[in-house]
């Protein structure tokens, strides 16, 4: 008879974090200013973004439609 080891289950996955609209938006705008600061604009993506506050990309694209969008998102909110 053999003996069967099995690793160790995972840590569950923290419950996402519920926030206002208007919150994550502007969590999602702060990180791509933050990325923006350490890369080329023209060299982030949206996965990038999205990975930098720990979300995917379709809850990212629930906020905005588009990179571009993104962006708009960015100039509004440094000259404003």
């Amino acid at each position: 008879m053999s003996t069967v080891f099995s690793a160790p289950l995972p840590s569950p996955l923290p419950a996402p974090v519920r926030m206002p609209t208007e919150e994550r938006q502007a969590l999602i705008v702060a990180a791509a200013i933050d990325l923006a600061g350490r890369i080329s604009p023209g060299a982030i993506t949206t996965a990038d973004i999205a990975r930098e506050i720990g979300l995917t990309q379709g809850a990212l694209f629930k906020h905005f439609p588009s990179k571009e969008a993104i962006w708009v998102a960015v100039m509004d909110s440094v000259t404003t």
